[in-house]
């Protein structure tokens, strides 16, 4: 006769305790809590510089200052258990070591990328005049290769980054492309040069 009691098998016992152990550490383990709480706050303050830094050339301090960040948040991490780090990655403070990653790694790609930018903008030039007319020449297939794979760099890039970063992708990397664009727009300069491609 069944009276309502469901026999509990191993997997089930197996999951009662784990996901007892994820509500014991539902919150950041106290031994590591202050010092997180400092990196926080450090990692805060190199998201907000980054913003408002020019992303042509980045600091080189700041850049190792939000490495180190997040360099010290990896080793405090390492020393704890597999439940105890999980919560301590999906906490407020988890979030905004995520957030300093992104915005480091998508500043830069956008210094290289501008780099690049510029270096093919200079080769661009050379192939005008002192009055901005073409110069009737035939474009290396490495420079159009180059002007190609910046503009699709460009596209890659805006679909996959952070909503929040768009806008600094496209005043920084989109500025130094529309110049290139610009170039384009000499008269005459297209038809000189059919085999350039230009997107957009």
């Amino acid at each position: 006769m069944n009276f309502g009691f469901v026999a509990k098998g191993p997997s089930h016992l197996a999951s009662f305790a784990v996901s007892n152990l994820c509500r014991r550490y539902s919150t950041v383990p106290a031994s590591i809590e202050p010092k997180l709480k400092a990196l926080s706050h450090d990692a805060e303050q190199c998201i907000s510089q980054l913003k408002h830094e020019d992303w042509v050339e980045l600091p080189t301090e700041l850049v190792t200052k939000s490495k180190h960040v997040l360099q010290q948040h990896s080793s405090l991490l390492g020393g704890l258990g597999p439940v105890e780090k999980k919560a301590a990655e999906e906490s407020a403070y988890g979030s905004k070591f995520a957030a300093l990653k992104a915005t480091l790694d998508t500043a830069q790609k956008v210094e290289l990328l501008t780099f690049s930018t510029v270096a093919v903008r200079e080769k661009l030039t050379g192939l005008v005049d002192s009055r901005g007319s073409p110069i009737k020449v035939t474009v290396p297939e490495d420079l159009s290769k180059s002007v190609d794979g910046l503009f699709l760099s460009y596209e890659e890039l805006i679909a996959r980054v952070d909503p929040p970063l768009r806008q600094k992708v496209e005043d920084q990397f989109g500025y130094q492309l529309t110049l290139i664009r610009r170039m384009m727009h000499i008269p005459n300069f297209g038809k000189e040069f059919p085999d350039l491609p230009i997107h957009g």
